[in-house]
């Protein structure tokens, strides 16, 4: 899978300024979720074996 990521901003920061995201607990804004964080509403690509799916 190819991901496209936003330049000069995390993708946590990004999710939460597009309103993807919106922290409820504690523990979502430690460090370590954020360093771990994804989310399916950045663009992305699916290959197999480097061909496109």
């Amino acid at each position: 899978m190819l991901t496209e990521y936003p330049l000069d901003t995390g993708v946590y920061d990004w999710a939460i300024e597009h309103g993807h995201f919106q922290p409820r607990a504690a523990h979502q804004q430690t460090p370590s979720s954020v360093g771990r964080f994804t989310t399916a509403h950045q663009e992305h690509f699916h290959y197999t074996d480097g061909d496109p799916d």
